[in-house]
């Protein structure tokens, strides 16, 4: 593929991306894994699964590059220590031709072939958004029936439950599923949190691939996004730490969200503060790229404690505004 710079057109860059993969990513991506850090951590992973299953969050999500493309660099040559251990992709039914009036710029047929390539299992979920009474953020009413969004999911779950309760199973995910027009992140979404109860699956663990530059292939202009693609753009994989389902609720209780309406800090919501422990890029001027997730929005419940401890002792030191900013906080809500 050379150096050259590939600026594609959407209606063209998976039919791209399925034909070149391997290529693709040995351009883009400048190391498997971040230096020695990530390799130790993927040694960890390795004997987790001896006994164990793991569940690979990947963020934050870029249409143009998804996920289930990137494993190929990361999750298969260095995870899939066999062809017997089964590898799934928790997958949005718009991507797999199951309705027709549900719009994508991804060719179904296209995503189908290069999971069967890879001897990979898809595993269909319907987002909130495509169901019938749910709107996206542009405005646009979902098209599936509830019901029969109900059923596909449960059996995706089922079908999860099943291979997390399997030593060596991967099952890889987008817990927050795509970027918002500002270029910040998305809530992750709640359910997905399911898949690392510790009370269900005490033998899964989560391990987020935060991919490091992938604002910059797809650059949203002032009017939303641009309509091109720069595949040459500078990415790297970076490996975080692997996690049990029991650490992420006990990181769950030490955050709330400032605003009520936000309701529970969730397992999900864990996941997400997990990947996004790092410095993060952001893709348009002025704009916060944690997004949802930025510190603006969520209180720390245990620095506030340790700086009440703290205050209690060393009154003397205590800022004027300290008080009236406590007391109209209030207590974290937490789920």
């Amino acid at each position: 593929m050379g150096k050259e710079a590939f600026i594609l057109s959407h209606d063209r860059i998976h039919s791209f991306i399925d034909g070149n993969v391997t290529s693709l990513t040995r351009t883009i991506v400048e190391q498997p894994v971040d230096a020695e850090f990530g390799y130790r951590e993927l040694d960890k992973v390795r004997v987790h699964q001896e006994t164990g299953s793991v569940v690979a969050g990947f963020g934050p999500h870029v249409v143009d590059l998804d996920p289930i493309y990137v494993n190929d660099s990361v999750l298969i040559p260095e995870l899939r220590l066999s062809q017997e251990q089964v590898f799934a992709w928790f997958i949005s039914v718009k991507f797999t031709g199951r309705f027709p009036k549900v719009k994508t710029i991804a060719n179904p047929e296209l995503v189908k072939r290069h999971a069967k390539r890879r001897n990979m299992e898809l595993i269909e979920v319907v987002q909130p958004y495509l169901i019938k009474g749910h709107f996206d953020e542009n405005g646009i009413e979902g098209v599936i029936e509830r019901e029969e969004a109900f059923d596909i999911n449960k059996a995706a779950y089922e079908r999860a439950g099943v291979l997390l309760d399997t030593p060596g199973s991967i099952i890889g995910i987008s817990p927050e599923t795509t970027r918002r027009r500002t270029g910040g992140v998305h809530r992750g979404v709640s359910t997905v949190g399911r898949l690392l109860d510790p009370e269900k699956h005490p033998n899964a663990a989560y391990l987020p691939i935060y991919l490091d530059g992938a604002h910059a292939l797809r650059v949203p202009s002032a009017k939303g996004f641009r309509q091109a693609t720069n595949l040459t753009s500078p990415l790297r994989i970076k490996i975080g730490h692997l996690i049990t389902g029991a650490e992420l609720d006990e990181m769950r209780r030490d955050f709330a969200w400032r605003d009520p309406a936000m309701r529970g800090f969730t397992r999900a919501d864990a996941m997400m503060m997990h990947l996004l422990n790092r410095p993060l890029s952001p893709w348009m001027r002025g704009q916060d790229p944690r997004g949802v997730y930025a510190w603006d929005n969520i209180r720390d419940l245990g620095l506030e404690a340790t700086m009440r401890e703290y205050y209690e002792t060393h009154p003397e030191e205590r800022p004027e505004e300290y008080d009236k900013a406590s007391h109209e906080l209030g207590p974290g809500v937490l789920l």
